[in-house]
């Protein structure tokens, strides 16, 4: 019996198409950077300086500030 032949699925294909188009001396493409939605960050510091027990503002000047 003759083996099966793999069948090639889309995604391996496309993957092995790409590598041929790339020649030496192309340039390289640049990654974006990641863009989050509106607010997202600030909620994310938010949480982070809520469970953090470190002081954002130097004790002495606060002291002072206050007095």
């Amino acid at each position: 019996m003759a083996p099966k032949p793999e069948k090639q699925t889309a995604t391996s294909a496309v993957r092995r198409s790409r590598h041929r188009d790339v020649q030496a001396g192309d340039p390289v493409p640049v990654k974006q950077k990641r863009r989050y939605r509106p607010g997202t960050v600030a909620l994310r510091e938010i949480r982070q300086y809520q469970s953090d027990t470190k002081l954002l503002l130097l004790k002495l000047p606060f002291m002072r500030l206050v007095r």
